[in-house]
């Protein structure tokens, strides 16, 4: 794994981290990044510690493919897309334990936070049908509702969360399109053209854009966020 200085956009260190390393979240209150490490046997996260660059925990998945994890840096807490585990994993960062599995959940793929709502967004691309999100308590760890469209069938990928406008923006893979979500109403309120397959989503809650990865245009679509 790369380490990046954002001030001069150079790589200052390499961490190795032993399998093959796919997703990646942060806390910035504790500077611990987790690390998504897949194995032959197993997928493990990888906690590394940001101050000094090593692994110093291991905490195994109990499955071998995951998509996604995410982080609440106010409560502590890391989420892990359960593809393969039989649902979305609940970590405690304090103790790097597994503390729960949302019930009712499995198949999902990508995954996002909204601290301030302690808020969790699970996507389910669901290849045999429409697929859906799963909006995630993260006091009770328990599905408060599923998202889905009525007017068009979606395959939703990334998925980044705005936590100043609690609004949450999901790639539509199939639709070429960002399907848009008030978090406060767990409702789609539009969906927004973009390039060929979007992927990626990110989110610059301070500039109130988001930025789409289009895959098949090997293009970037920079968004006007809500208000």
């Amino acid at each position: 794994m790369l380490v990046i200085n954002g001030r001069t956009n150079t790589v200052v260190a390499t961490i190795p981290v032993g399998g093959r390393t796919y997703w990646i979240a942060t806390d910035p209150q504790t500077h611990m990044v987790y690390v998504q490490d897949w194995r032959r046997s197993s997928t493990q996260v990888a906690v590394i510690d940001g101050r000094t660059n090593t692994v110093v925990a291991r905490i195994p998945e109990n499955g071998l493919y995951s998509l996604g994890i995410t982080v609440n840096p106010l409560t502590n807490t890391i989420y892990v897309a359960g593809t393969s585990v039989g649902g979305v994993l609940v970590i405690n960062g304090r103790t790097n334990k597994i503390v729960a599995i949302v019930p009712g959940t499995g198949g999902d793929q990508r995954i996002a936070a909204d601290p301030q709502a302690n808020t969790i967004y699970a996507d389910v691309p669901d290849a045999d049908g429409p697929g859906y999100l799963q909006v995630i308590n993260g006091r009770t760890n328990t599905v408060t509702a599923t998202i889905s469209s009525a007017s068009q069938g979606i395959y939703p990928e990334g998925i980044a969360t705005d936590p100043l406008t609690h609004f949450v923006y999901t790639a539509n893979f199939g639709g070429n399109d960002v399907m848009v979500i008030n978090g406060r109403t767990s409702k789609i309120v539009g969906f927004v053209p973009v390039g060929t397959n979007p992927n990626g989503v990110a989110a610059d809650p301070s500039a109130n854009r988001v930025y789409v990865t289009n895959i098949f245009s090997h293009s970037l679509s920079v968004l006007a966020g809500s208000a």
